[in-house]
């Protein structure tokens, strides 16, 4: 299902989580809580780098919306990507090197065989390598493609320096879970890109007129590669 509600939805969650790991909200938050004024450095969305893991049509719309603010945005995927609006690096052997240039990392992946786990421990590790600025993760995804333990391990050792996390493994999120507590962690219930019956119904209709009238409807999905 590709609809532009749910797109723009989804480019609507991923911009603001990234302004609110970059704009240290959860810091305000604490300190509201303790009534504090100290006002942090900040650095502009320009001299911060995100990198979006899977770019297909929600992937490229974030990515559109996040250059909008003058966030520097590359991109990952499986398979390589011609006359996209900002850097993609494609395969495994380029998921390093991408990594290495960025400070928040947004996972988008549709779940596959190959996706499951595949943001874990290591690629946390690899994570703005060389760069002396905080490393931050959004999970707006599929929760099956994170190592979710790795997710708390990375966040307690201070690898990771705070999360929005959307998605999780299961759903819902377990009551014991130290995510809960985290005060450098945002969870949501998987409401980044809610489905709105008024524009997906129609959709529906619409495509069920085309396969009785025999034609193919576009997109369709890639059984092989799994979406």
């Amino acid at each position: 299902m590709i609809d532009p509600d749910l797109t723009a939805r989804m480019a609507e969650y991923v911009t603001f989580a990234c302004l609110f790991l970059h704009r240290r909200i959860p810091l305000y938050i604490q300190h509201q809580k303790q009534r504090i004024w100290d006002p942090p450095d900040q650095s502009a969305a320009s001299e911060v780098r995100v990198g979006i893991m899977g770019t297909g049509v929600m992937g490229e719309a974030s990515g559109r919306a996040l250059q909008m603010i003058g966030y520097q945005v590359t991109g990952w995927a499986r398979t390589p990507r011609r006359a996209f609006p900002f850097p993609v690096h494609a395969g495994n052997d380029a998921l390093p090197k991408f990594l290495e240039e960025i400070d928040i990392l947004v996972n988008l992946l549709p779940r596959t065989a190959d996706t499951t786990g595949l943001i874990n421990r290591d690629v946390f590790a690899k994570l703005g390598k060389g760069r002396s600025r905080e490393k931050f993760f959004v999970n707006a995804g599929r929760g099956e493609t994170v190592a979710q333990a790795d997710v708390v391990e990375a966040l307690q050792s201070g690898v990771l320096d705070g999360a929005v996390l959307d998605v999780f493994t299961p759903e819902p999120l377990a009551a014991d879970s130290p995510l809960w507590s985290m005060s450098n962690v945002l969870i949501t219930p998987h409401v980044a890109a809610d489905s709105n019956p008024a524009t997906i119904v129609p959709d529906v209709f619409r495509r069920l007129a085309q396969l009785e009238a025999g034609i193919i409807p576009s997109p369709t999905v890639d059984l092989v590669r799994g979406y």
